[in-house]
């Protein structure tokens, strides 16, 4: 669903720039940050929660699983980077929020 918003919104912010001001501005800051947004996106997708799903399905319930085993210290330290991705997407959605808003006033 991000994947699908975030194209929409690059979409409609180049063709907002294009009509309001005659040209797209495709390397306006806010449209690389979407960029960048959507490629950690892709990357937290792609690549690392596929490898989560694999081990959570070969370890079963986590709650049942040692905190030293192997399987799920592998697990967590996947979990810890799909967290800071997601949240570097959140922040970095604040700051096109902020500058889309900034541009229209």
């Amino acid at each position: 669903m991000g994947i699908a918003s975030g194209t929409v919104f690059l979409i409609s912010s180049l063709i907002y720039s294009r009509s309001s001001e005659g040209t797209p501005h495709g390397f306006a800051a806010r449209n690389i940050l979407i960029c960048i947004m959507l490629a950690l996106t892709l990357f937290s997708q792609l690549g690392i929660i596929p490898r989560m799903d694999t081990l959570r399905a070969s370890m079963g319930s986590l709650d049942s699983v040692a905190a030293d085993d192997p399987a799920r210290l592998q697990f967590d330290a996947l979990h810890l980077w799909s967290t800071r991705v997601e949240g570097g997407v959140l922040l970095l959605g604040l700051l096109v929020a902020y500058l889309t808003a900034r541009s229209l006033t």
